[in-house]
């Protein structure tokens, strides 16, 4: 059952684009299983705290247990092979103590915490990863590298992981002609491991036509459904930029159906049943390291087939198998606003 007098398809699309915007733009925050600080001579102690990464920035949080007389002119997030503080994204904003800083260089010595912040770049989004800080002692230039993303460095999430998606889909009857509906919810829980589980809250608008009684038997109403829906989701396979994800989730609504004909009816009935859905996520790029199946942020294009039951009291009025697509975008991390 899904709606006629749906939007166009510029609509459709506007409201893909801004689900796109805003689950692209969630962070995530990781940190080392297993920090291991990097002693550089005269140069002092260096340790990644933390690493953020969503689709426009990078940012890395270190500890700077420097030595006198250190100053810091430049950082660059460069790849492995590339020679020491020659090459890389260089830092756009950095952060010492919490407080903004503009001038260079930046005397450090003492014991700081840096926030450092790069653009992203898509040859650097999830492979190996060294942070390179040009750093100033005395009349010499020096340069400290630390290891931020390696094969053998694994990373973790940072809790809570809270979850929000936001779902936008169309679909229609795979039995009956001429049904279709819009239906847009919000979901709300968090991430076990690779589970992501939520409780969503929507509403389907459209018309709709419902067997009567198991029979061949239909009607046309119009129909708006408001329900609720808890829902499980895994993403076994991340490849890249994209991730295939399944999802179970059961719908407990309560619809207002009004049948079309001279025998018209308007009926307050109780509608639910299960939806499952297969979904193909762009993801916002993971540091290498982060664990597999989630958590994760991205859209996901879903095509799903749910039974959904209209009953009224303790009878079924009716019901219909439903498939459809849509769009369903997910924000993770430590709060939800």
């Amino acid at each position: 059952m899904r709606a006629e007098g749906a939007p166009g398809a510029w609509r459709a699309s506007l409201l893909a684009a801004a689900l796109l915007a805003a689950g692209c733009h969630a962070g995530l925050h990781y940190r080392p299983d297993a920090p291991v600080p990097a002693t550089v001579d005269g140069i002092g102690n260096l340790e990644l705290l933390e690493i953020q990464r969503d689709a426009v920035w990078t940012e890395l949080r270190l500890r700077w247990q420097a030595v006198p007389g250190v100053a810091l002119t430049n950082a660059l997030l460069a790849p492995p092979e590339a020679a020491p503080c020659t090459a890389g994204m260089t830092m756009t904003s950095l952060e010492v103590d919490g407080q903004q800083r503009w001038d260079r260089p930046i005397a450090l010595g003492a014991d700081h915490l840096l926030t450092i912040r790069f653009a992203n770049d898509s040859r650097l989004a999830s492979g190996p990863m060294m942070a390179d800080l040009a750093v100033a002692t005395g009349t010499t230039l020096r340069c400290a590298r630390l290891v931020v993303a390696a094969p053998d460095r694994r990373l973790r999430p940072v809790a809570p992981l809270l979850a929000e998606t936001i779902e936008l889909s169309l679909a229609g009857s795979l039995r009956l002609p001429a049904d279709d509906a819009l239906t847009v919810a919000m979901g709300f829980g968090l991430w076990i491991g690779p589970l992501r589980l939520t409780l969503g809250l929507g509403a389907t608008v459209g018309s709709a036509r419902v067997s009567v009684g198991g029979t061949t038997e239909s009607s046309r109403s119009d129909l708006v459904v408001v329900f609720m829906a808890p829902e499980a989701a895994v993403f076994p396979l991340i490849r890249g930029r994209y991730a295939w994800g399944l999802s179970g989730s059961y719908l407990l609504g309560s619809g207002w159906l009004n049948a079309k004909g001279q025998n018209g009816t308007e009926s307050n009935d109780a509608v639910f049943g299960p939806r499952l859905s297969l979904q193909l996520v762009w993801i916002t790029p993971r540091p290498l390291g982060a664990p597999l199946g989630g958590p994760l942020n991205g859209l996901a294009v879903a095509l799903f087939l749910a039974r959904q039951s209209v009953w009224a009291g303790q009878a079924e009025r009716g019901g219909v198998y439903v498939g459809g697509i849509g769009f369903v975008t997910t924000f993770s991390g430590g709060d939800w606003w």
